[in-house]
């Protein structure tokens, strides 16, 4: 008899958004270092939410409640974004008993609350996104080092949907003058630079799809 999680993986392959999920969900146990496997971290426990048995999960939700500190919210709305959706609905229910939140499943309103309130982040949080981030893309894990300083919250680095380098930058582009430029409409924003004489303009639209230009 097949394992329960290869059948949601498989129920999950026929749709190509729930296939990258269930994929993901299968790479993660293999993603823990070698000198964590076998050992039963806090993180394993929010990991397992979404990879035991349907039998186990009320006891890994009691485990999450009986340890719940408002610290350990971030990871579970981490988690939502991977999760297939009967999986979303247990995750925001759990948040719900365990903070005493009404926000239902509107992830805004729950990051919104946890920066109100600031409840400091879980000890094992940088372990926790570079485990969930690298199965994405391995070399995501770079970011989450420990040992890195960083002036912005961990909680509030977020995936933007792409692997690195998924957006390519815009290098030395080629320009042309007013009458050139056809691909553009009378009202479309463009951003001007004069630097010693030259006069450039790079449009909004051509910039927005790239997010980064170099030019000299």
């Amino acid at each position: 008899m097949l394992p329960s999680w290869y059948k949601r993986a498989e129920v999950g392959m026929r749709d190509p958004t729930m296939a990258a999920r269930s994929v993901l969900l299968l790479l993660l146990p293999l993603l823990i270092p070698a000198s964590l496997r076998g050992q039963r971290t806090d993180i394993q426990t929010f990991f397992d939410l979404l990879a035991v048995d349907p039998e186990q999960e009320a006891i890994v939700e009691q485990a999450i409640l009986d340890g719940w500190n408002d610290s350990h919210a971030a990871m579970l709305v981490e988690l939502y974004r991977f999760a297939q959706r009967r999986d979303r609905t247990r995750l925001f229910l759990l948040l719900e008993r365990a903070t005493g939140q009404p926000f239902g499943q509107d992830m805004d309103r729950w990051w919104d609350w946890i920066w109100a309130t600031n409840p400091g982040i879980h000890p094992d949080y940088s372990m926790f996104k570079a485990r969930l981030y690298s199965a994405i893309d391995p070399s995501f894990r770079d970011y989450f080092d420990d040992g890195l300083p960083a002036n912005i919250r961990l909680d509030e680095v977020r995936w933007g949907g792409v692997v690195r380098d998924g957006i390519p930058p815009l290098d030395l582009p080629a320009f042309t003058d007013a009458r050139g430029a056809r691909y553009l409409d009378d009202d479309n924003i463009v951003f001007g630079i004069a630097i010693n004489g030259e006069e450039r303009a790079y449009p909004k639209r051509i910039m927005a799809w790239h997010e980064m230009f170099k030019d000299t």
